[in-house]
């Protein structure tokens, strides 16, 4: 039980972190700056 609990919560991280970096290219993307990294 406790196992399968932290693979939750590693998954549900893992899928918070690749919304925000969708969300912020998507936020980068639209903006009128061409800031280069």
């Amino acid at each position: 039980m406790e196992k399968a609990n932290l693979k939750f919560i590693m998954w549900l991280d893992f899928g918070f972190k690749i919304l925000r970096c969708k969300f912020y290219l998507d936020k980068t993307r639209r903006s009128s700056f061409n800031i280069k990294f």
